[in-house]
């Protein structure tokens, strides 16, 4: 596995977009607003930019497949958290999309571990 950073505005912008794309559509489900396949997709391609946004560049492959599963797992969790509550505190909400997550994030960890490590190639 490389050892490459992420610049930290890169990163922070792909944590954003994703926590964003989790927090306003697994909310609007929970109060039965819209369509669930709408919102899933809204979860699901904002987790695939933020995965991408959130590895380094050799590794967009591990963002791209992982953060789906870690945004639709983030919003699933929110909306079924927040359909039993009457208020949401935010740090709750983000907690919540945190723990759904966890399977997407853990995902990334692991194709990142067994993709290609090219940190050893010749730069041309």
């Amino acid at each position: 596995m490389s050892n490459e950073s992420v610049p930290e505005g890169r990163k922070a912008v792909g944590l954003i977009i994703a926590m964003v794309t989790c927090l306003i559509p697994g909310l609007l489900w929970a109060d039965r607003v819209g369509s669930a396949n709408l919102w899933l997709a809204i979860a699901a391609i904002g987790g695939a930019v933020g995965g991408v946004l959130g590895v380094p560049r050799r590794a967009w492959y591990a963002g791209l497949v992982g953060g789906p599963v870690a945004g639709a797992g983030g919003m699933l969790l929110l909306a079924c958290w927040a359909s039993w509550r009457s208020g949401v505190y935010r740090s709750e909400a983000m907690l919540v999309i945190i723990i759904g997550a966890l399977p997407g994030l853990a995902l990334i960890k692991l194709l990142r571990a067994i993709g290609p490590d090219r940190s050893t190639e010749l730069r041309r």
